[in-house]
């Protein structure tokens, strides 16, 4: 099959979004079933009558009801709200629960962004990330230390590190 390319564009720059489109279906399809699956461990204790777990799992549901309502129009909006939205979700739920463990989850996120975007946006949104771990040490509702900071801070920064190894143009 002979494709019709422009010339400023590189002939497997289609695949290429094709690829895109597919691993943003595959991370929200995956982020729903993790929201469903903390459901369902939820399910057999008091917890899913509290506002708690369903704050964490609303903010989810919008985020990923976002991104399919975005995904057929404007890819690179729908991927945006993915990431952001994803961060988002954890530091929600770490200000909810308390919990410094769920901002460990930020790294494993800000290393997927490449994947969607490109290596620009990656900083910007790991950037993002720093600024609210840095509000929730700030506003104290959750005991951060500055290590912990540090060490999510640092752990972001490898993974965004990584993330140009890994996915830079060759």
């Amino acid at each position: 099959m002979i494709s019709h390319h422009r010339r400023d564009e590189h002939p497997l720059r289609d695949d290429v979004e094709d690829l895109q489109r597919t691993s943003l279906i595959w991370i929200s399809l995956a982020a729903g079933a993790t929201g469903f699956v903390f459901l369902c461990i939820s399910g057999g204790s008091p917890a899913v009558g509290r506002p708690m777990l369903w704050l964490v799992i609303s903010v989810l549901a919008v985020v990923l009801g976002s991104v399919w309502l975005l995904l057929g129009r404007l890819y690179n909006l729908a991927a945006v709200v993915a990431s952001v939205g994803l961060v988002a979700v954890l530091v929600v739920a770490a200000a909810v629960y308390s919990s410094r463990d769920v901002l460990f989850g930020i790294p494993l996120i800000i290393f997927v962004v490449p994947v969607l975007l490109d290596y620009r946006v990656t900083v910007e949104i790991a950037f993002i990330s720093w600024v609210a771990v840095w509000l929730l040490r700030i506003t104290t509702s959750i005991p951060l230390s500055s290590g912990d900071v540090l060490a999510v801070s640092a752990l972001t920064a490898g993974s965004v590190v990584l993330g140009w190894i890994a996915y830079r143009p060759t």
